[in-house]
């Protein structure tokens, strides 16, 4: 099974006038560091995303695997599925009827058959079977919880603080108690 990001979101869970104040700096100063400041904040929504295992920001996700059974979905929170395509044992791409399948659990992690619905065999070749998916919390900044919002700008404060040493390309981790904040929004056993 693999998984990768399709369609990145459409804009950070910070914005730009959070994070000058975060890092005490004016505009003149914002202007002439954005492309790192930029590159900082996408930096700490990846981390905060592999950290909590979760979509910030609605975007969309592909998963490859072998077979159609139930699945959980590796990135959360599941908001649709778009489609489940698969290979039939002729080796002729298929699309599954949506009425065929459901989401059920927390957030509507896994993808199971619908009630009383069976799926049909698929070829079980590597990547014979494609599940897309839209996860996040909504579309802009506001509808990420703020504690994830506030350790971005934390993390965020503590790659600034610490550019000469990644530049080095040393690891910058200062942040373990500051992780705790928001293990309560970590997704577990994918």
């Amino acid at each position: 099974m693999r998984y990768e990001m399709i369609t990145a979101p459409v804009e950070e869970p910070v914005m730009a006038e959070e994070v000058k104040i975060q890092l005490q700096i004016t505009q003149d100063e914002y202007e002439d560091q954005k492309l790192l400041i930029d590159l900082l904040i996408g930096t700490a929504r990846e981390e905060a995303e592999a950290l909590l295992n979760r979509a910030l920001i609605n975007q969309t996700w592909k998963l490859w695997t072998n077979c159609l059974e139930p699945i959980i979905l590796p990135r959360q929170r599941v908001v649709d599925i778009v489609s489940v395509k698969y290979l039939d044992e002729s080796g002729v791409l298929q699309t599954l009827d949506p009425a065929l399948y459901t989401t059920r659990g927390w957030e509507n992690r896994e993808l199971v058959p619908a009630y009383g619905a069976a799926w049909p065999s698929a070829r079980g070749d590597a990547d014979s079977v494609m599940i897309e998916w839209l996860a996040g919390y909504g579309d802009d900044y506001q509808s990420v919880p703020r504690q994830v919002r506030q350790w971005m700008l934390c993390r965020i404060r503590t790659l600034y603080d610490h550019r000469d040493q990644i530049t080095t390309g040393t690891v910058i981790n200062e942040t373990p108690r500051l992780d705790d904040y928001i293990s309560f929004l970590r997704v577990t056993g994918v």
